[in-house]
């Protein structure tokens, strides 16, 4: 188990100041493989970093989100985003007829981190494009 950072010690993983990322809203089924990852790729990009210093009006240096998984990693967010810490749930028994609660008290609440402003939209786009877009490009 990782140790689970707070807003005081979360330097110690990433570069702060830090935006949360709220919700990279889920891509419904569709031909393109893995393009709830474009999502994140803008999310990461230049673009978004001058807009969340806009917002705050002071530097931003990294996002953070978090996912909820039933497995102990998010294949969305592997090798774009740092794993900084992931708890497991309690989980719910049978009876929960709350879909909500038997979604986020099952399997792990994972926290991740990357740097903001890696690359343009145009960029990552290309980025995704060749490890993933293979289908895209016709």
């Amino acid at each position: 188990m990782l140790h689970l950072p707070t807003t005081t010690d979360m330097s110690k993983y990433i570069d702060t100041p830090n935006i949360y990322l709220l919700s990279d809203f889920p891509i419904a089924p569709v031909k393109y493989k893995r393009l709830s990852k474009l999502v994140l790729y803008a999310a990461l990009s230049k673009e978004s970093k001058e807009i969340a210093e806009k917002i705050c009006n002071k530097r931003i240096y990294s996002l953070t989100t978090t996912a909820f998984s039933k497995k102990p990693v998010s294949m969305k967010y592997r090798g774009l985003f740092r794993l900084l810490n992931k708890k497991q749930l309690e989980g719910t028994d049978d009876s929960e007829t709350d879909m909500s609660k038997v979604y986020y008290s099952n399997g792990y609440k994972l926290n991740y981190g990357a740097e903001l402003g890696q690359w343009t939209l145009a960029e990552g786009l290309d980025i995704w494009k060749s490890k993933y877009g293979k289908e895209c490009i016709k």
